[in-house]
């Protein structure tokens, strides 16, 4: 099935939602720290690897649906989906 969305809607790559969440400062990247592998969980979750130089001080961040939708306050809605190539994408409808 194809759907068409009309202009309203924001499609954003998570890299791209990565950014975003960088620049509102939902995610902090510290010195000595760098984007390790971003990747959607179960449809959902976003999960972000934040790896350090130092021994042990890698971790993952980790952003529902509902932390995503608070961070980004100018969009109405947000949502997970896959375009055509089965790729993640965020649709953000309203302005983002």
């Amino acid at each position: 099935m194809k759907v068409e969305l009309n202009d309203e809607v924001e499609t954003m790559t998570i890299a791209e939602v990565v950014e975003q969440l960088k620049a509102c400062g939902a995610l902090e990247i510290g010195d000595g720290e760098y984007l390790g592998e971003c990747r959607l969980e179960c449809g959902c979750d976003l999960e972000v690897d934040v790896c350090s130089c130092l021994v042990g001080g890698d971790h993952t961040e980790t952003f529902t649906e509902q932390d995503i939708r608070d961070y980004f306050t100018n969009a109405d809605y947000c949502t997970w989906a896959q375009d055509e190539e089965g790729v993640d994408i965020l649709l953000c409808f309203g302005a983002c």
